[in-house]
């Protein structure tokens, strides 16, 4: 063993304690719902189309012809 820490100090150094650690926080999610077309509404999957049903009601309404 101490034949390695002589060949590879750095591997057995704890410098654990000196790093620190930078933080990039992810942006808020967003409501890309807004310029939605009825061609890319067509596209979306089930999951995809239930949240713009929850989300935006009045644009999932517009985008399948429903009236209610």
């Amino acid at each position: 063993m101490s034949g390695l820490k002589t060949q590879f100090p750095t591997m057995f150094e704890a410098s654990i304690a000196n790093k620190s650690v930078e933080e990039h926080k992810l942006e808020p999610d967003q409501n890309h719902t807004e310029g939605l077309s009825k061609e890319a509404f067509e596209k979306m999957g089930y999951m995809d189309r239930l949240k713009v049903k929850q989300d935006t009601p009045e644009l999932y309404n517009q985008l399948t012809g429903n009236t209610d």
